[in-house]
């Protein structure tokens, strides 16, 4: 994960330019939602879909993996679920051995976030694994008290959400609290809150799981292996090559590329470890070419 840098009036103004009215008829139902609470969630934001992908360069705010323009391929995912919030079960070891604890209910689902399903900052683009296979409806809090009635996602702090959210500065920056070594996400803090999101967020999206995630990983292999060569030629070759390895450095690099975050930490390894970098590239480049770890 990477955070999406926007600032939110900015975000407002392309959802209008996008889709003229939408901003007004959002609040108009949320307005009744609020009015009568028997009054069921109907879908209004499947025609700002698009704002979200170009925001996030086509990629999934959650793995980062590139997701087809095609509706099979993508969800509006709302952060917060809209209408239940099913119980998290926590692995045994998180729970036991770094002291991740969820408040929830003993039994059953509670009340969903219906005042925020209109609320563009719950929103994100996410492939279908990430959030009708993975997230679904959990969203698990280390606070005592949900705050389901709340009506705007900036207040709402004090729940102590394990899961990040990366759009504006709304949230953590992702890349503070989940880093890569190599192929593998992991907590870049050594203990604290922050180490327990990024657990947390690990977990949900099982984005360490080169057996449920194959895919994932063979591609941050093969990116991993063209960075690794795109610095080579920055630091080795004559001036074409340099010139070369450096817009491939500067584009696997950025926000646009898949694997956004991984590939910067590989880069961080690549400068101040290179026996180390240039190992990680060699067993990437076998992952990619043979399937084999």
């Amino acid at each position: 994960m990477i955070r999406i840098d926007i600032d939110r009036n900015d975000l407002e103004q392309q959802i209008e330019t996008h889709k003229p009215g939408w901003l007004t008829d959002a609040q108009t139902k949320t307005d009744e939602l609020e009015a009568d609470t028997t009054l069921k969630v109907t879908s209004i934001w499947s025609p700002i879909k698009q704002v979200f992908t170009d925001l996030q360069f086509s990629k999934c705010v959650f793995c980062e993996k590139e997701i087809e323009d095609q509706p099979i391929e993508q969800d509006v995912e709302h952060f917060r679920p809209k209408n239940n919030v099913k119980r998290w079960k926590v692995p045994n070891w998180m729970e036991n051995t770094e002291g991740v604890h969820v408040s929830q209910p003993n039994s059953g689902s509670e009340d969903g976030y219906r005042l925020l399903a209109y609320k563009f900052l719950n929103y994100a683009a996410a492939c279908k694994t990430c959030n009708s296979t993975r997230k679904r409806d959990y969203f698990p809090i280390a606070g005592t008290t949900r705050k389901n009635n709340s009506k705007n996602p900036a207040t709402m702090k004090s729940e102590k959400a394990y899961l990040i959210y990366p759009i504006s500065d709304l949230d953590d920056d992702p890349e503070d609290l989940i880093e890569f070594f190599g192929l593998s996400p992991q907590a870049k803090k050594k203990s604290g809150f922050g180490r327990k999101r990024a657990l947390v967020t690990i977990e949900m999206f099982q984005l360490d799981d080169d057996d449920e995630r194959a895919y994932l990983f063979k591609r941050r292999a093969m990116l991993i292996y063209l960075l690794f060569t795109a610095l080579e030629k920055v630091n080795n070759g004559n001036t074409q090559q340099q010139a070369e390895g450096q817009a491939g450095v500067d584009f696997l690099t950025s926000s646009k590329c898949e694997h956004t975050n991984c590939l910067r930490c590989f880069k961080k390894l690549y400068d101040t470890d290179f026996p180390k970098a240039e190992i990680v590239s060699q067993e990437a480049f076998k992952l990619w070419t043979t399937g084999s770890p």
